[in-house]
């Protein structure tokens, strides 16, 4: 599989192949979710972090919206946690829900940064080191930051000088090479895959067709009705969703 080999170097394979385990979290609901062990993943086998897991939870007992860390336990497996404030499950309007996104998706790109560290280094490198410099990375994502970023995500922002979104935010330097993690964090926002769970292949034919017979407005219009519809399932803020777009578009295009 193709994204075996990109993963590394391309922002499209990172999404297919690490998209499944933000979704194994099943972070849209709260409480304590059992834990995602690569182990038993036969897709992920290739990463060789058997001993590795992840763990999601809602919790109003820490200070901020969202929190990351990672411990190793005293049987030397390594298991991650993300914490989502639980105050951020208990409204349904359209804001609330997106910020809940905004930080389960934040909180998942600190531990993807773990997962391209531990694929990096031989695990007779990592195990030494790594307790040492991951318990100094413990991110707490506090409300103010939080709703500094949902301005800039909702308002068709300069996402660019969000320092929390910017690469280096999530980089811990000792990863090797991997695809921008502000790009990251786009991505799982809103993917040319995500969206077209909506806007799929008749919907294409039919935006081509509109497009060759010069109807540009309600090509258009069929383009806008399935990403309002996609945004309102997802929880992703529309002008989000609308400059991720802007980058594929023309790919739908006769």
């Amino acid at each position: 599989m193709s994204y075996r080999l990109n993963y590394r170097g391309d922002v499209k394979y990172a999404v297919q192949l690490f998209r499944p385990i933000l979704r194994a979290l099943k972070a849209e609901t709260p409480g304590e979710k059992p834990l995602f062990r690569f182990v038993d993943d036969e897709n992920l086998a290739f990463l060789n972090l058997d001993t590795l897991s992840v763990q999601l939870a809602s919790s109003g007992k820490f200070v901020g919206q969202g929190m990351f860390l990672v411990r190793r336990m005293k049987s030397g497996l390594l298991r991650a946690y993300i914490f989502v404030n639980e105050n951020l499950y208990k409204d349904t309007i359209t804001e609330t829900k997106q910020r809940l996104k905004i930080t389960r998706v934040h909180e998942f790109i600190h531990f993807l940064s773990v997962i391209y560290y531990l694929t990096y280094f031989s695990k007779s490198f990592w195990k030494g080191k790594l307790s040492q410099r991951l318990n100094k990375s413990i991110d707490r994502l506090l409300e103010p930051t939080l709703d500094k970023l949902f301005s800039a995500l909702s308002h068709d922002g300069e996402t660019s000088t969000i320092s929390e979104l910017a690469d280096a935010h999530f980089r811990l330097h000792c990863e090797g090479k991997t695809p921008d993690y502000m790009e990251l964090f786009l991505h799982f926002m809103f993917s040319r895959q995500l969206f077209e769970e909506f806007f799929d292949e008749d919907k294409q034919r039919r935006f081509k067709q509109l497009m060759r017979d010069n109807a540009t407005h309600d090509a258009l219009a069929l383009l806008v009705e399935a990403l309002k519809k996609v945004c309102a399932a997802k929880d992703v803020p529309y002008d989000t969703a609308k400059n991720q777009l802007l980058e594929w578009v023309h790919l739908y295009k006769p």
